[in-house]
Order: C-alpha cells, then sequence, then structure tokens
C-alpha cells in the first residue's frame, strides 16, 4: 500500500536520500547538481524543510518518492521536487503526491498551482493533466543544459478535490 505523509524539519536526512536518489536518477530534474547538493550541511537540509511544503510516498514504509510546494512572495505555490523511484512509476504515486500538494493549496486558500516540466518530459505531463493542469504557453531555458521547461497551472478554484 502506497501512503503519503509530510515531512517535518526533523525528517532533513529522509528528504536529504530522496533528493540525492532524484538526482542520480533525474540530473536533470532540478536546478543543483549532485554534487552540490551532496555538500549540502543539515543545517541547509533542514531549512529547506522550513522553505518548502514537502511530502514523501511511502510503500510499506519504505521512501518511493517526493512532492511539494515553494511559494515565493505573492506568487501562487509551484509544485516542485516530484520524483517517484524508478521501480514505482505507473503505480500510483505519483498522483498521491500531487494529489497532497493540491490538498495542501485548498487547505493553504490558495487559487492556483504552477508548476514547470521539462517540455519533453510527456509522462509527467500526462500526470499533471490528469490533476486538471494545463499548459499556459509559458517557456524558459533551462541554465544547466538549454532544454526548455514549459509551466502549467490549475486553477483550484474552478477544480474541484473529486476530480483528482
Amino acid at each position: 500500500m502506497i501512503t503519503t505523509r509530510r515531512l517535518g524539519e526533523s525528517d532533513w536526512e529522509l528528504f536529504r536520500d530522496l533528493q540525492l536518489a532524484c538526482l542520480l536518477d533525474a540530473p536533470w530534474a532540478a536546478r543543483v547538481t549532485y554534487d552540490q547538493a551532496a555538500r549540502r550541511s543539515q543545517t541547509q537540509w533542514r531549512h529547506k524543510l522550513i522553505e518548502l511544503t514537502m511530502y514523501a510516498a511511502f510503500r510499506d514504509d519504505v521512501p518511493i518518492g517526493t512532492a511539494g510546494a515553494w511559494v515565493a512572495q505573492s506568487e501562487p505555490p509551484e509544485l516542485v521536487s516530484m520524483w517517484v523511484t524508478p521501480g514505482e512509476r505507473g503505480r500510483g504515486a505519483a498522483d498521491l503526491l500531487v494529489r497532497a500538494v493540491l490538498d495542501w493549496a485548498r487547505e493553504s486558500g490558495f487559487a492556483l498551482v504552477a508548476l514547470w516540466v521539462l517540455e519533453d518530459s510527456v509522462r509527467a505531463q500526462k500526470v499533471y493533466q490528469r490533476h486538471g493542469f494545463a499548459m499556459t504557453g509559458r517557456r524558459m531555458t533551462r541554465e544547466q543544459d538549454d532544454r526548455f521547461d514549459v509551466e502549467m497551472t490549475l486553477d483550484l478554484a474552478n477544480h474541484q478535490a473529486a476530480h483528482t
């Protein structure tokens, strides 16, 4: 059975391990390198968990993925750090993680959630589309590899939780 739970500051080692696993599996998925992330101190990892609202997915208490929300001043929350271990992809963890972030956004009173996804990552885009996200037409060049990210948003006010 897959479950999710919100991570707290005391979960910094679990968060670190999941983020490093993500960077080994999909180095293009983040704006930092594995080496940069691996050099972060305990204090820096703890601060990330204060700065972000993070969830982890577990299968029978084994961590299998993460997703979170980051809120900049006067901006809608952005779904970030979405990753599921390769052996668990297509088995429901991604949907549960997206749902956890969307539930948090609704409960926090936000009307919109945004995200940026690699333009050629069709599988990830389909996960987000299942939850009601739509392309905005905005795209940006990634500094690390000259590929493009595209923006997707979900209007929570016009989208019921029952549809996710």
